[in-house]
């Protein structure tokens, strides 16, 4: 599964708005990796090394790519595959 910027700057960006208090001034994507029903995304920021662990669901259930999502009514048109 590869995950462009724009989405990974959108997990990031609701992340942060879920009560993860820590502001990321800037980050570089180092490492991919499907493990079972997540994916781990593993950043650099600063000279600090995190995982963020993402459910394959959560993906799933704010995926706005347009095959699979109505922008009039803000609903899923289909499941994407995971």
């Amino acid at each position: 599964m590869i995950l462009s910027s724009s989405l990974l700057k959108r997990i990031l960006h609701r992340l942060q708005h879920r009560g993860i208090r820590t502001k990321i001034i800037s980050s570089q994507l180092i490492k991919l990796e499907r493990k079972n029903d997540a994916l781990e995304v593993l950043l650099e920021r600063g000279g600090d090394t995190k995982a963020l662990t993402i459910p394959l669901v959560w993906l799933r259930d704010h995926c706005r790519h347009p095959a699979n999502y109505n922008e009039a009514t803000h609903q899923m048109d289909g499941w994407p595959a995971i």
